[in-house]
């Protein structure tokens, strides 16, 4: 519990402050929204742990989240095709490849709904 809130004081990721609110209500809003960000990071450090992955801190898994990157390619068109974007994961290493799999992320990206009237490329 103390290591979750010595956490808190970090201002990178998952930072009480800085915090640019004056009245009372909005400062409990936002210790609200730190603490619910501690209990998911939290959550997810737990689930790695218990598919055997070696982090040591918030920070590391944090850091390794965010080195998992999804690429949008957009092919070469045929003279009677229109041009489609593909998404792809970029190559990770073995820790990326255990995190995707932990947190069944893998094939996430192959499941997203386009959003309704925008084109990428006409």
């Amino acid at each position: 519990m103390e290591y979750g809130f010595k956490n808190m004081k970090n201002p990178y990721q998952i930072g009480l402050r800085p915090q640019f609110h004056w009245t009372e209500q909005k400062v409990r809003v936002h210790v609200l929204c730190c603490v619910l960000g501690l209990l998911l990071v939290s959550l997810l450090y737990r689930q790695a742990r218990q598919v055997g992955s070696p982090e040591t801190s918030y920070d590391t898994l944090l850091d390794k989240l965010n080195g998992i990157r999804l690429a949008s390619v957009l092919p070469a068109p045929d003279a009677k095709q229109t041009r489609q974007v593909l998404y792809q994961l970029e190559q990770t290493d073995a820790l990326g490849e255990l995190l995707l799999d932990a947190f069944q992320i893998r094939d996430f990206h192959l499941s997203r709904t386009a959003p309704g009237g925008v084109v990428v490329y006409d």
